[in-house]
């Protein structure tokens, strides 16, 4: 198994630390107690295994030939990347030291790499295509179209990028938020079960606005019942 690591960011060194710190928290698991974290990644498990993992592997099949190399750009823990990277050459890449020792042992063999989405420049090879899910929401409207700036940079012409973006109306956006509301305002727990989302996706106008800016093209929005309405499924070409 290949690991790098990239220490570079466009952003300063202090934020590239902070983001660095905060996801191997999350990644730890030391944000909440054994108990509640248990009843929360029952349902986080059982949604990636059943529901998530089957419609991201049909939906980079759609996208990508058999074979083509694809960049996992925050790829967390790997447990959706089981059966991509046996039909993929899948270079997975997170800022979180924790989360890619997680990915290691689930996916053994695939190259793993620590490094910050806001600066992707030391990647020498470039990609058919690049995927990540749940990651987007996690950042401003600025960030994210540098971040995009920087998908667009690693992709061959003619690559494609594939986002998992929870909107604003998804039943898992919802179903957090009466949870938090339970332990936070009615029971007083003050927990945060995930890291705050505060660009979720609410239109196509708004996501077609992200991408041109990052010199990509809208190839399809899809959005239904077979994550149970969780993610909104973004398919986009570099133009």
């Amino acid at each position: 198994m290949k690991d790098r690591t990239m220490e570079k960011s466009s952003t300063s060194n202090s934020d590239a630390e902070t983001l660095r710190n905060d996801w191997d928290v999350y990644w730890a698991g030391h944000q909440h107690d054994r108990a509640e974290r248990s009843i929360y990644d029952v349902g986080a498990q059982f949604y990636r295994r059943y529901l998530i993992e089957p419609l991201l592997t049909s939906v980079l099949a759609r996208e990508f030939a058999a074979g083509s190399k694809l960049l996992h750009a925050g790829c967390g823990g790997g447990e959706v990347d089981k059966r991509v990277v046996a039909d993929f050459r899948v270079t997975a890449l997170d800022i979180s030291p924790n989360a890619l020792e997680l990915y290691k042992a689930r996916n053994p063999g695939v190259e793993a790499v620590i490094a910050n989405i806001f600066d992707l420049s030391e990647f020498r090879e470039k990609f058919d295509g690049l995927y990540n899910l749940g990651v987007m929401e996690h950042f401003s409207p600025a960030e994210i179209v540098e971040i995009l700036k920087q998908f667009n940079s690693v992709l061959k012409p003619g690559g494609k990028i594939v986002l998992l973006w929870p909107p604003v109306y998804g039943l898992s956006v919802i179903a957090l938020h009466v949870i938090h509301f339970v332990l936070n305002r009615i029971m007083r727990r003050n927990i945060q079960l995930h890291p705050l989302e505060p660009t979720k996706v609410s239109s196509r106008r708004q996501v077609e606005g992200y991408l041109a800016a990052a010199g990509f093209r809208l190839r399809s929005m899809q959005f239904g019942p077979r994550d149970a309405f969780t993610y909104v499924v973004i398919a986009a070409e570099k133009a």
